[in-house]
């Protein structure tokens, strides 16, 4: 016999560029792993600024996903947004 252990969700925390865990963070969300290369980003403190935005961006291509669903739900109402996450950017 032997077990796995699937991750399904992740805690996505955006540091200052100096910024390490542990130090006060700008920006959190949760972000939950659908299968292998789709992310859905949940439960946003906020929307992210622009350079939130790229390091989120960021974080995610070095994952095996090229697809996130910002969903968000504001006054009842439920929407989601797609990002391509293209590895090779020039």
């Amino acid at each position: 016999m032997n077990a796995k252990l699937q991750p399904l969700v992740s805690v996505l925390r955006v540091f200052p560029d100096d910024g390490k865990y542990g130090d006060p963070y700008g920006f959190c969300a949760t972000v939950r792993h659908l299968d292998p290369k789709t992310v859905e980003i949940i439960g946003a403190m906020r929307a992210p600024k622009p350079s939130e935005w790229r390091a989120i961006r960021d974080c995610l291509r070095k994952t095996k996903a090229d697809t996130a669903i910002f969903t968000r739900i504001k006054n009842g109402c439920e929407s989601a947004h797609y990002i391509r996450l293209p590895k090779n950017v020039f």
